[in-house]
């Protein structure tokens, strides 16, 4: 489980006493973990697969997820992702502003302009 794209329902959260059983997983495993939320999530769903649903790759883009770099058709190895688009792009690792993936800078810096000219419209 990768933990950098991840949607949760609250109100399941809340029926299924979610928060204090993350709490009773830290208690246990505190000295264990390294990577924080992502242990901690992985020990849930290993106890409770039926509340995990994964999300196919083309919801967390990313070159250090699916190694795509669009700009190279062919090296994606999510193929839905490379064939019909990407339904959330990941920036992790600072890939929106490393020289590696140009495809990345060009998304980054278009929606930077689209919320400095929304912002300047609004005012």
């Amino acid at each position: 489980l990768n933990s950098g794209v991840l949607l949760m329902n609250q109100t399941w959260m809340r029926r299924t006493d979610f928060s204090n059983e993350m709490r009773l997983i830290y208690v246990g495993y505190k000295k264990t973990i390294k990577l924080a939320d992502q242990d901690l999530l992985n020990i849930y769903f290993h106890f409770h697969p039926q509340w995990l649903y994964p999300l196919p790759c083309e919801f967390k883009s990313g070159t250090h997820f699916c190694h795509c770099y669009f700009d190279k058709p062919g090296t994606c190895r999510c193929r839905n992702g490379e064939s019909l688009g990407i339904a959330v792009l990941h920036g992790s690792g600072k890939q929106f502003h490393s020289n590696k993936n140009k495809f990345f800078e060009q998304i980054y810096d278009t929606f930077a302009k689209v919320i400095i000219i929304t912002f300047q419209i609004s005012l």
